[in-house]
């Protein structure tokens, strides 16, 4: 019986057709080095023309060589590109998608037995209209994937990437997917995930064509005895140009925020961080390795169960909170982490930011809402949970976190009162300043980083500003003169309202968080001058330890500036850094806060940490803010 006739080739080399050619006849011409990476191969019969050493050398070139029944171009729907570590959810992703006929191309199940595996590859991916990327931390760091995203991009397939984990796009495979759509599939059901994939995937490939030409012939040769000419100069002068403002783009990318675009925020990345408070900064490096140390796998921080973190063998730590409030120190403790330069794309904290902001996103109900309304101040929460978000957004420039901080800034938006700002229950006609503050600052953030803010928002927080103080400065909780909110009971006895001046250290921060200017708002210089009566000071017995107070006062004096600044911070570093856990022997505390003020039976260890840790950012956490 006769044997089946060898395959023979075509080469085309420096544009000139070589062949028919056997096997051995091409490889020994890639041995001799007599075929570039710039040349052209194709079956003798017919079909495609394919570089001829493809990615790599001649590896592949044997590889290639191999086949005997190549594809269709185009006869499958779906090539399906993972890392190995993802074998299981790309074989689920299989089974659904095949359940909805949709055919489809996976590593290792189509690769026969025997065959190159690179070639095998290159295979697949050219008889696929389509390529579905399964991204996760290993796909986004596996050299392999990157090749075959490479060559689908080559091919002009489209690309979907299904995203499996939050985690930040390597630069080098930002520039082929970064602009695509993507869909997430970081909760719920996966199943659900991958049946809406099929039905975006069969929407898209309706807009293909049913098969995929082939390539057309390599064009004619250059000749190569060409000499550099004034307009030859001038195009490699472009192309190195343009090699370096990629460069620059991708060192971008790696740091993922621009100080030119937002430059509130550019001192969080500045020597300022390190060298601008030496005191404050062996304190705020402990306290965000405590914080790190009492993250839940899930992303969260919580509130009532941090200390499950502990060591068993050293004393636990006290200082539970409300189980209300898991969203609320969440978004505080990213608030601290981020205003430490720290972003999902790099830092030396990036893996909590990257945890958490997953938590929140999860934790988002559909009409924008961070958690639940259960409780009856759930708004604080979501304040700042979107302030949070607004940050992880902006500072990364991460596309993905777009739409989920633009539906928290309209939640804030849904909730406000009609010509008026914020309280507890969305749109009841009451308002007040504490609640409007924390609204207030995820708003400016959202407004900074270019989200869709209703400017009647910030329009309408300045007139209740101004509604609610008077000359002397001092603002009021829900009108002129009227001191904080106390909780029934003895929290006003145990903490009286008049030790501190809070409200006005809100109603101040705001003011320059809103760009206004003290040489042009008299009441802002008033507030000032009223807030050092009130300085902080750490006296457990006396009421007057209040950390939203401090956090809001600090900020609000950093921007000031001058001798306000200096005395303030000199009352800060006292109580705040000088009563940190620094005891070595106490490894569980070491790095916290106790949380002994007004509101730490709500907020708990957490909140106490996050606060003060964001209070002893002040100095560069935004640059100067008034206008």
């Amino acid at each position: 019986m006769a044997g089946k006739p060898p395959q023979r080739w075509i080469l085309s080399i420096g544009g000139i057709e070589v062949g028919p050619l056997t096997s051995a006849e091409v490889r020994a011409k890639a041995a001799r080095g007599e075929i570039a990476a710039t040349d052209w191969v194709r079956k003798a019969e017919g079909g495609e023309w394919r570089p001829a050493t493809a990615m790599r050398g001649i590896k592949l070139l044997d590889g290639l060589l191999s086949e005997v029944d190549e594809p269709t171009s185009g006869s499958l729907d779906v090539f399906v590109c993972h890392a190995h570590e993802n074998k299981d959810v790309a074989n689920a992703l299989v089974h659904v998608l095949e359940r909805n006929g949709l055919r489809c191309w996976v590593a290792p199940r189509d690769i026969v037995p025997g065959s190159k595996w690179s070639a095998s590859i290159i295979r697949g991916i050219e008889s696929c209209r389509s390529m579905v990327l399964v991204f996760s931390a290993q796909s986004n760091a596996s050299q392999q994937v990157l090749l075959e995203v490479e060559r689908a991009v080559h091919r002009g397939l489209p690309i979907v990437p299904f995203r499996i984990e939050v985690v930040p796009i390597d630069p080098a495979l930002e520039l082929f997917i970064a602009s695509r759509h993507w869909l997430d599939a970081f909760s719920g059901r996966m199943e659900a995930h991958i049946e809406a994939l099929a039905t975006a995937l069969r929407q898209l490939l309706a807009t293909l064509p049913s098969a995929r030409p082939s390539r057309p012939p390599p064009p004619p040769a250059v000749p190569t005895t060409s000499t550099w000419t004034p307009k030859a100069i001038g195009v490699a002068v472009g192309v190195a140009l343009a090699l370096a403002l990629l460069a620059a783009l991708i060192a971008q990318s790696l740091l993922g925020f621009d100080q030119n675009r937002f430059p509130q925020y550019a001192s969080r990345f500045s020597s300022e961080r390190e060298t601008g408070w030496p005191e404050a900064r062996a304190s705020i490096d402990a306290a965000l390795k405590w914080l790190e140390a009492h993250q839940d796998d899930d992303g969260k921080w919580d509130c009532d169960g941090f200390m499950k973190h502990d060591n068993p063998d050293s004393a636990v730590c006290n200082g539970d909170g409300n189980e209300t409030n898991d969203v609320a120190v969440t978004g505080l403790a990213l608030l601290a982490f981020q205003g430490d330069g720290n972003t999902i794309r790099s830092g030396r904290f990036r893996e909590p930011v990257m945890k958490g902001i997953a938590w929140l996103k999860d934790n988002q109900q559909e009409n924008g809402l961070f958690g639940t309304n259960n409780a009856h101040d759930f708004i604080y929460g979501h304040a700042i949970a979107t302030h949070a978000m607004c940050e992880a957004f902006g500072l990364s420039d991460d596309p993905f976190l777009k739409t989920v901080a633009q539906k928290g800034i309209n939640y804030l938006e849904s909730h406000r009162n009609p010509y008026s700002v914020w309280r507890y229950q969305p749109r009841d006609n009451d308002n007040d300043t504490s609640v409007t503050g924390w609204c207030v600052t995820a708003c400016v953030a959202g407004n900074h980083f270019g989200l869709d803010v209703d400017k009647e928002a910030l329009a309408f927080s300045s007139i209740w500003l101004d509604q609610v103080s008077d000359p002397s400065g001092l603002h009021g909780y829900s009108k002129q003169g009227e001191p904080s909110s106390r909780k029934r009971g003895d929290h006003q006895t145990r903490f009286p309202a008049q030790k501190g001046h809070a409200m006005t250290a809100v109603g101040l921060f705001c003011r320059f968080f809103m760009g206004q200017n003290p040489g042009k708002q008299p009441v802002m210089k008033a507030a000032t001058d009223l807030l050092l009566t009130r300085p902080p000071k750490w006296d457990p017995g006396d009421g007057s330890i209040d950390y939203c107070y401090w956090y809001y006062a600090t900020h609000a004096l950093f921007q000031m500036g001058g001798p306000h600044w200096n005395y303030w911070r000199d009352k800060i570093e006292a109580a705040v850094v000088r009563n940190q856990h620094r005891d070595k022997g106490k490894p569980n505390q070491y790095g916290s806060w106790d949380p002994i003020d007004v509101w730490s039976e709500d907020g708990g260890r957490v909140y106490s940490t996050a606060m003060l840790t964001l209070t002893l950012q002040a100095n560069y956490r935004y640059t100067k803010l008034a206008k």
